[in-house]
């Protein structure tokens, strides 16, 4: 009985334990507050704004690296504070309120649904070479996609860091995408869009490591889920070989890329990845950044 009673304990500590870890590397990640975006476009069929601020936060959120507000808590700090109209200038004050890193703020400058033209054209091409070829399935295909509707969005988009109240970038981006109905056809051009913000938040805020110590197959990063990195990432290991100067000052290091490497385990201050070959060349100092 005392040996169960043991196993159990010990089985419920470990549960808690991982519970605890996870948590922890959760509240490491920087956090992002997605401002309910402004429709200034023309467009009122569908609550576009309402749209594209949720796809904008499902693909920050899906992206493993960064923690959003729920937009239930947005709407209250919002309502108390006055942060209706946030300006760069009172990020700093917004983000010790929130506890949020950064802040998202955009309008929406176009949003559209019309039917999808393009296919009805190509639906005319397709039964004109019935005759010619004899192929009634490609018709009947373009027959099929006649009653769509295409959507299409444009927004523009402010990130600013909440800390220094610095707009990181200004920037607009679009979607635009075919579906069945008005609705899917919007959320998926909104979709498209907030991907193309993800990949310039990417780009804004890249991800750099520096190999801290080599054992065995594992190599250990001096960054971790604080620097937003998950599971399963792929890291391209490289080496800086010769500065880069202009104008007489170093601006910057040439790399020579090394190998590939797969992060299999990630803490809060380091992580460990395996490499997909060549971990003979690896040294310490060496640098990993996303692929």
């Amino acid at each position: 009985m005392k040996m169960k009673f043991i196993k159990i304990f010990t089985a419920v500590a470990v549960m808690l334990f991982n519970v605890f870890v996870s948590f922890q590397a959760e509240a490491a990640k920087k956090v992002v507050a997605v401002m309910p975006l402004e429709n200034i476009s023309d467009y009122s069929k569908e609550n576009v704004s309402e749209i594209m601020t949720e796809q904008l936060i499902d693909v920050i959120h899906n992206s493993g690296q960064y923690t959003v507000i729920e937009t239930t808590q947005m709407a209250t700090v919002l309502r108390q504070q006055g942060f209706e109209n946030l300006v760069a200038a009172e990020a700093v004050d917004f983000g010790n309120k929130t506890g949020s890193n950064y802040t998202v703020v955009g309008k929406i400058i176009l949003a559209q649904t019309s039917d999808n033209i393009s296919g009805i054209l190509a639906l005319f091409g397709g039964l004109s070479k019935i005759g010619e070829t004899g192929d009634g399935i490609g018709a009947l295909e373009q027959i099929a996609n006649l009653n769509s509707v295409k959507g299409k969005v444009e927004v523009q988009v402010r990130f600013v860091d909440n800390k220094t109240g610095e707009i990181v970038f200004v920037k607009s981006f679009s979607g635009e995408q075919v579906a069945k109905d008005t609705k899917t056809a919007l959320i998926s051009a909104c979709h498209e869009a907030a991907e193309n913000f993800l990949r310039e938040l990417k780009t804004a805020n890249p991800f750099a490591a520096k190999v801290a110590d080599i054992d065995g197959e594992n190599i250990y990063l001096d960054s971790g889920s604080t620097s937003g990195l998950q599971v399963g990432e792929t890291l391209m290991i490289a080496r800086e070989v010769e500065p880069i100067i202009v104008n007489g000052k170093v601006v910057g290091m040439k790399t020579t890329s090394i190998c590939t490497a797969k992060v299999v385990e990630v803490f809060a201050d380091y992580s460990i990845c395996r490499a997909d070959g060549n971990i003979y060349l690896i040294q310490k100092g060496d640098i990993a950044k996303r692929d």
